[in-house]
């Protein structure tokens, strides 16, 4: 089952971040991000690697809504893609 992320008429009008959409289909699906085995193995491999890369709740919300196939993998990307610009933004 394939759910839209994009902006429907009555959200037009303000613009909603990638966060705000994607922890509201998130509280919509009952959906909360669980890490698995591979998470843990990246985790360990970055850390060997002397390499800080966190990721924030949106970031594995998205992960999580790709793994159960709420989304695909390109759009995935997209809103990944988009997040972070959002994120520079307001840095």
């Amino acid at each position: 089952m394939q759910v839209s992320l994009k902006a429907t008429p009555a959200t037009t009008k303000a613009r909603h971040s990638v966060s705000d959409a994607v922890s509201r289909l998130a509280r919509i699906k009952k959906l909360h991000y669980v890490a698995t085995y591979g998470d843990f193995l990246g985790a360990t491999i970055t850390r060997l690697a002397d390499d800080a890369v966190t990721l924030d709740q949106t970031e594995k919300l998205l992960i999580e809504l790709k793994r159960r196939r709420f989304i695909t993998g390109r759009k995935m990307i997209q809103k990944l893609g988009q997040h972070l610009r959002e994120i520079n933004a307001r840095a």
